[in-house]
């Protein structure tokens, strides 16, 4: 049991590089009983080329990822900077930035700085999530029953979606979501955002937030959102239940507020 082990840089993540010379994974945990106690401190974790998932970091455990920058690493399947299943990581104080996950032509493109499903539950506080690539969400791609934490953290220049919703939830406060490639946040398979304060989402190339419901529909509320400058705010279709609450909804480049092309879905103002 490796459980509460400390790998603690003496300088700082600036000096303290740790390559994975495109060789796969840098740093991988499969032991799913890894928990906060087991540390990661200090360190540029870059160089990472993985042929299947977590370019940077590949997780099953819940370790406590502090003070560092995943940059510059690959994947071929899903999480070019980092891939979390069924992990619950500590992520505070740091960068992922120009991680890319690569277009291998399959069906399973997802999540060019971070990538998680199977009940991923992670506090992501103080990140900034910048410049990485992706078939399908450039910053995050978040599934199947995940229900991540997002506190302070920025997440901005990515290609496509800022973060993408699959079947899942998300908890936000104080988020910046701007000049993503495209859909600032986009929710499908009855994904909501179960708690939300302080979101700002701006300047992103495609709707503010996309809302599909289908295959069912769960009611979902967006309260206390600002949304400007996008090319819409909203993109609602497939049966989806919206009601708005407490927006600031300015200067987005479309005159119709919300895009709405079915007649399936139902909007409460």
């Amino acid at each position: 049991n490796v459980n509460g082990i400390k790998l603690i840089s003496a300088g700082d993540s600036s000096n303290t590089i740790i390559d994975g010379n495109q060789a796969g994974s840098v740093i991988t945990i499969s032991y799913n009983q890894i928990d906060s106690t087991t540390v990661i401190s200090g360190f540029t974790i870059t160089g990472g080329g993985s042929t299947n998932r977590g370019g940077g970091i590949a997780l099953r455990g819940s370790p406590k990822i502090t003070k560092s920058n995943i940059n510059y690493n690959s994947a071929n399947s899903e999480g070019g900077g980092l891939h979390l299943q069924g992990s619950s990581p500590l992520i505070i104080d740091v960068t992922i930035h120009g991680n890319v996950q690569n277009d291998n032509g399959g069906t399973v493109n997802n999540g060019g700085g971070i990538c998680m499903s199977d009940g991923s539950s992670p506090l992501l506080k103080n990140v900034i999530i910048s410049k990485n690539s992706s078939q399908n969400a450039g910053g995050m791609f978040i599934s199947y029953d995940s229900n991540p934490t997002l506190e302070n953290v920025i997440i901005s220049h990515n290609t496509n979606e800022g973060i993408y919703l699959w079947s899942s939830s998300l908890k936000i406060k104080n988020v910046k979501i701007a000049h993503n490639g495209g859909y600032g946040i986009r929710m499908i398979r009855e994904s909501t955002l179960s708690k939300c304060e302080n979101l700002v989402i701006e300047n992103n190339n495609s709707a503010g937030i996309y809302i599909n419901g289908w295959p069912h529909t769960t009611p979902i509320t967006i309260s206390n959102v600002s949304l400007l400058n996008n090319i819409y705010p909203f993109q609602i279709i497939g049966g989806s239940s919206v009601t708005f609450e407490n927006n600031t909804i300015f200067a987005n480049y479309n005159p119709d507020w919300i895009y709405w092309n079915d007649n399936k879905s139902t909007i409460k103002l």
